[in-house]
């Protein structure tokens, strides 16, 4: 079985995405190739792309977005952790924001619009959260942030 590779208007689909909307420039993916897997848009570099069709491959690979519909994704948190860099876009939070997030809380927040953005700690992505509506609300999966501390060695939740 090989990998369901994306085709160049896909792949230009998901590359101006994630630079309009994660500050993720179209030179950061050079060199990658992206394919999908279980609703997922993953992607490996060329080099392991040309050995994942020599050995047939099925999996693997960083993912960057999930495909929410035509057109319409949510950024992978890994994803987002290995390619954004620390000064990109996205909501830088405080301790108190970032905690309230992570035990479920729905933030207030000027920002303008909808959809998703990245969420800073401290200039590291730690996330992603959804604005919509003047709220904030996070999409953090425990998995990621449990290995966060704040003020010290006091565990993050």
């Amino acid at each position: 079985m090989s990998l369901d590779w994306l085709s160049p208007e896909d792949t230009r689909r998901v590359t101006a995405y994630l630079e309009e909307r994660c500050g993720i420039p179209a030179e950061a993916l050079a060199g990658l190739r992206l394919f999908r897997r279980g609703g997922y848009v993953c992607a490996l570099r060329e080099e392991a792309a040309a050995a994942a069709e020599t050995l047939q491959l099925a999996g693997g690979g960083l993912r960057l977005v999930k495909e929410m519909g035509p057109g319409r994704y949510k950024p992978a948190t890994r994803g987002m952790q290995v390619l954004a860099a620390r000064d990109g876009t996205g909501i830088d939070l405080t301790e108190a924001e970032l905690r309230g997030l992570l035990q479920g809380q729905t933030l207030s927040t000027s920002l303008p619009g909808r959809g998703f953005v990245l969420l800073r700690w401290e200039g590291t992505v730690v996330g992603v959260g959804l604005l919509r509506e003047g709220r904030l609300v996070g999409q953090l999966p425990r998995t990621v942030t449990e290995h966060l501390r704040l003020g010290g060695d006091r565990p993050l939740v």
